[in-house]
């Protein structure tokens, strides 16, 4: 389930819509694609973590969706999420079935979102100088620590991941991101795989089903300069060389985006 600040059992819920039951046989893991190159930045002033949601609820004329994607939640939509599934080798041995849940008749859906064309690498800017060495609009990698998740295993080997014991050691001493690597090396999922590490050293390479939910990343650093105002820029760069950008004013409470 999602929730703030910690991200509970890596996996996040379908919110109620109205009490119409259905059932769903779902023939892969993923629930979700985004098919366009976007993402929002958000600072969550809770913890002053970054957070990178990969996508949102948007209100619609008659009920709320997922912005840019394709869902199972649409009937309509669950040809073209098939198609993305298998091109990724997306294919379960044993179909899940889904009962009365998508609008709501039970317990929650889990939402398994992941990009149509995955991430590559993400870069992280400010206006302003951390540093000697980092001047303003310097790649920030090297001063942040990532926390994800990665599902590929399970989604297309149907092999779930052995337990990991929790780090004693970790990339940054922020409080905050120390308790969200705990709190899910706690709660691990058999499905997927936590990774964490500094952002500088990390490699998507072969990595498909990266994210938790509807959150691709979560970012803290131990960098004092963090904690003054500024404008962060984190760029995205995908395989097909597209790139996305989001802006976040940190320690702006007026000027937002935050959580």
């Amino acid at each position: 389930m999602l929730t703030l600040p910690l991200l509970t059992g890596l996996s996040g819920c379908f919110p109620k819509l109205d009490d119409t039951e259905e059932v769903i046989t779902w023939n892969h893991f993923a629930t979700g694609f985004i098919e366009k190159p976007t993402f929002t930045v958000a600072q969550d002033y809770q913890t002053d973590l970054l957070w990178i949601q990969s996508t949102r609820m948007v209100p619609g004329p008659k009920e709320s969706a997922f912005k840019d994607c394709v869902t199972i939640f649409d009937e309509s939509q669950r040809p073209s999420v098939a198609k993305y599934a298998e091109t990724f080798g997306d294919k379960v041995d044993k179909p899940f079935t889904y009962k009365g849940l998508v609008r709501n008749g039970g317990a929650p859906v889990p939402i398994h979102f992941y990009y149509a064309t995955p991430v590559s690498s993400i870069v992280i800017t400010s206006d302003i100088d951390w540093s000697n060495e980092l001047k303003a609009g310097s790649n920030l990698a090297s001063e942040f620590a990532y926390f994800t998740g990665c599902s590929d295993l399970f989604a297309k080997e149907h092999k779930k991941y052995a337990p990991k014991e929790t780090p004693t050691e970790l990339p940054i001493q922020n409080r905050a991101y120390g308790e969200i690597l705990r709190n899910n090396f706690a709660n691990q999922s058999s499905t997927t795989e936590i990774l964490y590490g500094k952002l500088s050293e990390l490699d998507l390479t072969g990595k498909d089903y990266v994210g938790i939910s509807t959150v691709f990343m979560i970012l803290g650093t131990d960098n004092a300069e963090y904690r003054k105002p500024q404008t962060l820029i984190v760029k995205m760069t995908f395989r097909d060389g597209q790139t996305a950008t989001s802006k976040v004013r940190l320690n702006q409470h007026s000027q937002g985006p935050w959580m």
